[in-house]
């Protein structure tokens, strides 16, 4: 966005981009107090961080540091908005101008709080800014035709029904998942181009098919909640010891392939030390780890 305001020639001065999370914690920061916050200061509690912005943009002197430092704002991606991010607009709608951007279909981003409800994006933004038609993004990268046919299958996708692949741009193949491997490997070697797998989360690929992907230019990509890591930095920091080793090893086994024969022999070789060796320590994370994590949100521009 920045880069897009350079190339038009718009004087710095005379925007800002933020995203909503790092908007609504920088004035949460500096008044807790103020807007009822009783969560860690370290690390964000993201939906009582929504909430307290709200409460703050009831206050006298930050509806009037607003009003001073903005004349609009604009916000992008909307359909990445949660309920508590939207709630946050709402308020703000109420102080300055507000046109949100965004498409439902490319909603792709989960949170623990929901995405918010295009009808109510609707209903609280009545006037229509208009529909883009051209599929500019496809257009760049060379593949007009799937962008036509992906905007003409919006219907089918709206609907939940599976489009028709006839005469289209796009190879519908119907694999059962044993032969799911061999088949990837065989595109990535016969496939011009980038390919990009989407499968579910609850069934990854075995991290040696991943491997031999990667070789080929595939990009493994974690799911957006990092549940794998999640599960990992909960163990190390809160787990027994028997935990700990087991989280680590499940880890090097989603992650490696043909580390080890088997999880008993690493087991095994891991918990034979030598007599004056230096054990291996597995110390507790500090909540400054994580200090800097910030969810993806909606851009902010003002």
């Amino acid at each position: 966005m920045r880069q897009r305001f350079r190339s038009l020639g718009v004087k710095r001065s005379k925007y800002h981009v933020d995203t909503i999370a790092g908007w609504a914690w920088r004035w949460v920061r500096l008044y807790p107090g103020n807007g009822g916050y009783r969560g860690s200061l370290d690390v964000a509690e993201w939906i009582n961080v929504y909430s307290a912005m709200c409460n703050l943009l009831q206050k006298g002197f930050v509806r009037y540091g607003i009003l001073n430092s903005y004349t609009g704002v604009i916000v992008d991606e909307y359909q990445d908005c949660t309920t508590s991010m939207h709630a946050l607009i709402l308020e703000l709608k109420n102080l300055l101008p507000c046109r949100v951007l965004g498409d439902d279909l490319q909603g792709i981003f989960g949170f623990r709080d929901e995405l918010v409800g295009w009808s109510d994006v609707r209903g609280a933004f009545g006037i229509n800014l208009g529909t883009l038609d051209t599929p500019h993004r496809w257009i760049k990268a060379g593949n007009e035709d799937l962008g036509k046919w992906l905007q003409n299958a919006r219907g089918d996708f709206h609907a939940g029904r599976e489009p028709s692949y006839r005469a289209s741009p796009v190879e519908y193949r119907s694999i059962n998942y044993a032969e799911l491997s061999r088949q990837l490997i065989g595109i990535a070697h016969g496939k011009p181009g980038r390919i990009c797998v989407i499968g579910p989360k609850a069934r990854r690929l075995p991290a040696t098919v991943e491997t031999a992907l990667v070789n080929h230019r595939f990009h493994v990509l974690e799911p957006n909640d990092l549940t794998i890591l999640q599960g990992l930095v909960q163990a190390l920091s809160d787990g027994s010891a028997a935990d700990k080793s087991s989280a680590a090893l499940e880890f090097l086994e989603s992650a490696f392939g043909g580390l080890i024969p088997t999880r008993r022999d690493f087991s095994q070789r891991s918990s034979q030390t030598r007599p004056n060796a230096p054990g291996v320590q597995i110390g507790k994370l500090s909540a400054q780890s994580t200090k800097k994590a910030r969810p993806r949100s909606s851009s902010l521009i003002c």
